[in-house]
C-alpha cells in the first residue's frame, strides 16, 4: 500500500536549443509533451506512457524556452519515468503538424 507521506510533486520548466527537423525551415513552432510511466507497470522494458501535460507552442524559434510548467506527482517509494517529446510544425502552418523532433526519458529521480 502506498502511503500519503510518500507522495511528492515535481514542477518541470523546459527549454531546448538548436532544434532542427528534416522537413522544417531553420525556425519552427515547437512544443514539448511530457509523459510518465510507472516502473511497476512496465512489461519487458516497455513502458505504458501517459501524457501528463504539454507546454505552450513557442512560435518561430529553434531555441524555445517554454513558460508553462508541468507538474508531475510521484511516489518516492517506487520509480517513475518521465519522457519529453519535442514536436514541431513549420512556421505559419495552418494546423500544428506534430512532427517529432526528438525525445529523452529518465527516472524522475534524475531531475530532482
Amino acid at each position: 500500500t502506498r502511503r500519503p507521506e510518500n507522495k511528492r510533486t515535481v514542477t518541470v520548466l523546459l527549454e531546448c536549443s538548436s532544434l532542427k527537423g528534416e522537413y522544417l525551415d531553420s525556425k519552427v513552432d515547437a512544443k514539448c509533451v511530457v509523459s510518465v510511466a510507472d516502473e511497476l507497470l512496465s512489461k519487458k522494458g516497455k513502458y505504458n506512457w501517459s501524457v501528463e501535460g504539454e507546454t505552450e507552442i513557442m512560435p518561430g524559434t529553434n531555441h524555445p524556452s517554454w513558460q508553462k510548467s508541468i507538474k508531475v506527482e510521484y511516489d518516492i517509494s517506487s520509480s517513475k519515468f518521465m519522457r519529453f517529446d519535442v514536436v514541431g510544425s513549420e512556421v505559419g502552418a495552418a494546423e500544428f503538424e506534430n512532427i517529432h523532433m526528438g525525445a529523452c526519458s529518465m527516472d524522475i529521480r534524475q531531475v530532482l
